[in-house]
């Protein structure tokens, strides 16, 4: 069953399946979408996290998760090295100053291209980034 059409405004051809699955022993369905997000390229947005004020030197990019320090080491994090970050619209980031979220923590919900003045300079070991 058709439950919208939306005209293109661009050259582009999307797809979308919408469906409901089960049993034939099911007396009843419903179905409702909650907390639907589609994204221009498929890919959700990403916090970007940078070595030094302003956005330079390294970055480490991140989707929604909890990383602790080894995680984010092996995606090209330095430990007690950053300076800067890059939240998009509608996410939430919380930066701890020690591994498996514990010390001084920060919460971010937009950019910021100097976490010194918040006291959180050189001083990040594990983040977590959710939806707001």
């Amino acid at each position: 069953m058709l439950k919208a059409d939306f005209p293109e405004t661009e050259d582009v051809t999307n797809y979308w399946k919408y469906g409901c699955y089960g049993t034939l022993t099911t007396p009843a369905v419903t179905v409702k979408w909650r907390n639907v997000k589609t994204f221009i390229d498929g890919y959700p947005p990403k916090v970007e996290v940078y070595q030094h004020n302003s956005y330079g030197g390294w970055k480490a990019s991140l989707t929604c998760g909890s990383y602790t320090m080894a995680e984010l080491v092996a995606m090209g994090f330095v430990n007690d090295d950053a300076s800067s970050i890059k939240v998009p619209s509608g996410y939430r980031v919380t930066l701890y100053t020690s591994d498996n979220f514990a010390g001084t923590s920060l919460v971010k919900t937009s950019d910021d291209s100097s976490l010194g003045d918040d006291g959180m300079n050189d001083t990040v070991s594990s983040i977590k980034v959710e939806v707001n």
